[in-house]
């Protein structure tokens, strides 16, 4: 395909550092921009970093031109600190980010949402998710993939400690869910991002929605595909 512009929210979280790795690494994208709070570690003649305070979002979007914008942002309700922060990460700056990149010429949105999302759950967390899921499918995009993983599963720069917990059980638990549980597995963040680029570089047109089993099919029948290049 002809050479594009990606732009990743959510670069420096767990899926993010691997959809940027990915996309450095992809000859169909030329340039990748990453808008974050803080600096990445990272150097690359296809990296352009973007460093700003999320009140200038869509301000920043505006001036980036990207045809493809890889969203990756999330929190949790205990990292966040309350229920206004939290909507604010996972509301607000991916509804904002669709909008401008509209506005800005982007024609793919890809989502990485959660299992269980739903504007209408009691469960805070999976409302949210589902209003934000809602509100960007709502939008003229020519192309949106959204992704729901289960429990994500890899190395996060900070520790959270009831989420190693969570962690240990799931990769015990895993194994063990046949058949229609299987969409319930943890999946790596890994996966994610491999489905997210393969998604991308098929450039369909309407929306797509992958759940967790999904995503890690695709996933991994991309990481088997990129094995065999090697």
């Amino acid at each position: 395909m002809k050479p594009r512009t990606a732009l990743i929210l959510g670069a420096t979280g767990l899926v993010g550092q691997h959809c940027l790795d990915l996309l450095l690494q992809e000859d169909g994208y030329d340039q990748s921009h990453t808008i974050t709070r803080r600096a990445i570690n990272k150097i690359h003649p296809k990296l352009q970093q973007h460093v700003i305070d999320f009140s200038d979002l869509a301000v920043c979007i505006l001036q980036i031109k990207a045809q493809d914008i890889f969203c990756c942002l999330g929190s949790t309700l205990r990292q966040a600190g309350s229920k206004e922060a939290f909507r604010k990460v996972d509301y607000e700056y991916p509804v904002t980010a669709a909008q401008a990149g509209l506005r800005s010429g982007a024609n793919q949105f890809l989502l990485v949402s959660a299992m269980g999302s739903d504007p209408r759950s009691i469960l805070f967390y999976s409302r949210i998710k589902g209003e934000t899921e809602r509100a960007i499918l709502a939008l003229p995009y020519q192309s949106i993939s959204i992704f729901r993983p289960s429990f994500l599963l890899g190395h996060r720069s900070e520790t959270r400690f009831f989420e190693s917990i969570g962690k240990a059980a799931m990769q015990l638990i895993s194994p063990l869910l046949f058949s229609s549980l299987r969409k319930y597995r943890a999946i790596e963040a890994s996966t994610v991002a491999w489905a997210m680029l393969k998604a991308a570089k098929k450039q369909r047109p309407d929306v797509h929605i992958f759940d967790s089993q999904q995503t890690e099919e695709l996933g991994s029948n991309q990481i088997a595909v990129s094995t065999s290049r090697a």
